[in-house]
């Protein structure tokens, strides 16, 4: 079951999204937006995308740094979409 805050920061997650930008949209405190996506990352709702450079496009990683939230783009999987 998803909360009220989970379900908007899915919402969001349609395509790569910055911290940042998640932050706006939602208006929340950042620390509450980071224990949330913590909580779907582990949840396998969101899943952690850099830019390739070479591909010229976003790919999927298993890297994340807990404390760098900001220097990562975040988007919704299959499972995220079926728990809104």
């Amino acid at each position: 079951m998803t909360t009220v805050l989970q379900r908007k920061i899915l919402s969001v997650l349609t395509y790569p999204e910055t911290f940042e930008a998640i932050e706006e949209e939602v208006g929340e405190k950042p620390a509450i937006i980071a224990d949330e996506l913590k909580i779907m990352i582990d949840k396998r709702w969101v899943q952690v995308m850099m830019f390739d450079t070479q591909k010229g496009d976003y790919r999927a990683t298993f890297i994340f740094d807990s404390d760098q939230m900001r220097e990562q783009q975040y988007m919704i999987t299959a499972k995220g979409m079926n728990a809104i």
